[in-house]
């Protein structure tokens, strides 16, 4: 699967990190998910080789604005580009969200969209095959993994918290994989709440089996605190640990 990163900020604009949203592809490029539509995902989507006509479901992890402000105009530019099919899955409340959206242009009357709410465990969407587990945030929210059933190594696919605090359930989902992109909102003593703070991160994911750690969902009190952040999550965790940037790319 290749991975683009396309916001990895928060509901606070800060001029370099758009509102959440990444796209997963499989390996031949034949489908294309979006997870979660944050503000500025389309214009990002539209950078991609991949397009926003492209993508072939929408997969929220949970029904923030800052995840999914961009539905309504991604709906949009697909009708007025002749692609007027779309699936969108998400957690309880998605389908009621999606009609206060799409209200305010009507475009809901000309698209044909699936929407689907789950909760925890296997389901598939467009071709995917994943997992989904319960965060822990100030609304219904899903963790979800994107498993590899073609690979032979020891640890495969890739997982996102969405907004979550440091949970055991995230870190199991994740155990395994090659990569996980997690909510790190604030660096330590600072903020909190419903979102992971370094420590706390590195905390579950001590003796976890996971390669990669994206640190994502930065608030702008994280600019230039990014070093310590990453330090206090390797310090009990064994894997690499990265602060995830708009429009990075990478092969899981």
């Amino acid at each position: 699967m290749r991975v683009t990163l396309l916001g990895t900020g928060t509901a606070l604009p800060t001029g370099d990190r758009y509102q959440s949203g990444a796209l997963v592809e499989s390996a031949d490029r034949s489908r294309r998910i979006l997870v979660d539509c944050g503000s500025g995902v389309l214009h990002r989507l539209a950078d991609t080789d991949a397009g926003y006509e492209s993508v072939d479901a929408v997969l929220l992890t949970h029904t923030h604005l800052d995840h999914v402000a961009d539905l309504p105009s991604l709906v949009k530019a697909r009708v007025l580009s002749g692609v007027s099919e779309l699936e969108i899955v998400g957690p309880n409340g998605t389908d009621e969200t999606l009609d206060h959206l799409l209200a305010v242009d009507n475009v809901q009357e000309r698209a044909d969209l699936t929407v689907r709410e789950i909760g925890p465990g296997q389901f598939d969407a467009a071709g995917f095959q994943m997992r989904a587990c319960e965060a822990d945030h100030s609304v219904q929210t899903l963790g979800y993994r994107f498993d590899d059933d073609g690979s032979d190594t020891e640890t495969d696919g890739i997982t996102f918290s969405g907004d979550t605090r440091a949970t055991e359930s995230v870190a199991e989902l994740a155990d395994g994989s090659s990569v996980l992109v997690h909510d790190c909102a604030h660096p330590d003593g600072e903020g909190g709440g419903d979102h992971a703070s370094p420590s706390e991160l590195a905390g579950t994911l001590a003796g976890r089996n996971i390669d990669t750690v994206y640190l994502t969902h930065l608030y702008p009190g994280t600019r230039g605190k990014e070093g310590a952040m990453v330090a206090a999550v390797e310090g009990r965790f064994d894997g690499d640990v990265k602060v995830a940037l708009d429009r990075e790319s990478f092969e899981v």
